[in-house]
């Protein structure tokens, strides 16, 4: 599972870099007024579905932490119980 999540991140952090050039590019040409407004639409879009992700995964690694501390914790609950 954590080289899948690996993955995962390697390629998000790809997907994010080419979309950055590709914005860079659209800035730097000359295009319409619309397109700008139009890229700048699809950048805050993009950024704001990157940020949400991130906390996502942070959010569900505090919940694996905090699951595999309460499963210690039961634990040694029911070794003092059991000697």
């Amino acid at each position: 599972m954590d080289l899948v999540q690996s993955l995962f991140n390697y390629a998000w952090q790809i997907v994010v870099y080419l979309f950055l050039l590709w914005l860079v590019y659209y800035f730097f040409t000359n295009t319409s007024r619309t397109t700008k407004v139009s890229v700048t639409i699809a950048s805050a879009l993009i950024i704001a579905v990157g940020v949400s992700t991130g906390m996502l995964e942070s959010q569900f690694n505090n919940i694996d932490a905090a699951s595999e501390q309460h499963i210690k914790h039961i634990k040694a609950i029911q070794e003092t119980y059991d000697s």
